[in-house]
């Protein structure tokens, strides 16, 4: 935009360069003109002149076919000089009549050029007053844009708080069942093989050995209200350790 700029200034200088030759020239077409009418007057002089000569002549006593020989050949000199000043002069109003319309001419594209250079400059104060509002729609953005980050950071931040809390709450949860569960179920007496000679060699040349595991549900006891049964060592009562106490408090 700004080398177009540059482009229709420079156009617009060299016209009004060229308006200022033509007028120039148009000054220079006056001058001759006014000489040219001064040469007319001389000629209207000059022929009044030689018709008071050639009255005086034809008045006096001096030879009447000489003098108008003389005075025709004149004439015809001053009619042929004339008929070649009224070319000339012709000549001369065509070429200003042609500058004249050439001075016509630029001075519409100077118009022209004016009423360009005009839009241009419209359009360039458009275009920097849309530049500015999408500079400032750009900042409001842009400031949208930085809330919506922190925003979110503030909801990962949130959500990876409630998950570890969540994550917490089932682990704790899964431990309870797992602790309930093994509260529940009854009590298991497991009885395990022990290996004989042959695996021993077995296990001495790098074998394996399967040791066989028995499991079997003992009978559960008598839930007594009263006074527990003696037993050994102490009463029937379960002892409760310290840890054990801990985790039922929780």
């Amino acid at each position: 935009m700004k080398h177009q700029l540059e482009e229709k200034s420079a156009q617009y200088d060299a016209e009004i360069a060229a308006n200022n030759a033509l007028e120039e020239e148009r000054q220079r077409l006056r001058d001759i003109a006014d000489r040219m009418r001064g040469l007319l007057d001389a000629r209207d002089k000059r022929l009044a002149d030689l018709e008071e000569q050639l009255e005086r002549v034809m008045q006096g006593p001096r030879s009447v076919s000489a003098e108008h020989d003389y005075l025709v050949e004149q004439i015809e000199e001053m009619k042929r000089r004339l008929l070649e000043r009224n070319r000339e002069y012709e000549s001369l109003r065509r070429r200003e009549r042609r500058l004249h319309t050439d001075v016509f001419e630029r001075d519409e594209r100077i118009q022209q050029m004016s009423l360009t250079i005009t839009d241009l400059e419209a359009a360039l104060t458009d275009r920097v007053a849309e530049i500015r509002e999408l500079e400032s729609q750009n900042a409001v953005a842009m400031q949208e844009v930085t809330s919506v980050r922190r925003g979110e950071r503030t909801r990962e931040v949130v959500g990876r708080v409630f998950a570890d809390s969540l994550s917490l709450v089932r682990g704790h949860d899964a431990r309870e069942a797992k602790r309930e569960a093994y509260a529940n179920s009854p009590d298991v007496e497991r009885t395990l093989s022990t290996p004989d000679a042959d695996d021993m060699r077995n296990l001495a040349e790098g074998g394996t050995v399967d040791l066989d595991v028995e499991e079997s549900e003992l009978p559960q006891g008598m839930d007594v209200d009263d006074v527990r049964p003696p037993s050994p060592g102490g009463s029937g009562d379960p002892v409760l350790f310290e840890d054990e106490s801990e985790n039922t408090d929780e």
